[in-house]
């Protein structure tokens, strides 16, 4: 992994509904910038501009009380001071999960 990226995971919403300050964590990626028609989890077809693959996390839908090697696509990656929104989360296998292809907007 050659690329420094921070993931900014989501805390979800207070009891008033505004949203919880996000966990920045420095993780180790590797980023390729090229342009990919990808489904998103609503199954729209969008046009992902680039793939972060990253060690795996644990994949989740519910964001609060969530541990520190979780994703979900409710979080945003920070890449050279940019934010992107997550489009797409897979697994790339071989016989065991080996990283995480994060398709970005």
């Amino acid at each position: 992994m050659t690329d420094t990226v921070i993931l900014r995971q989501s805390q979800g919403a207070d009891k008033w509904g505004e949203p919880v300050a996000p966990v920045e964590t420095v993780i180790r990626a590797r980023v390729e910038y090229k342009t990919r028609q990808v489904a998103s989890v609503r199954g729209q077809l969008v046009i992902a501009t680039g793939i972060v693959l990253m060690q795996p996390r644990q994949i989740i839908k519910d964001v609060t009380g969530r541990g520190a090697n979780t994703i979900s696509y409710e979080d945003k990656l920070v890449i050279e001071g940019i934010e992107y929104s997550i489009a797409r989360i897979s697994q790339v296998k071989d016989f065991s999960v080996r990283a995480l292809e994060v398709y970005i907007l």
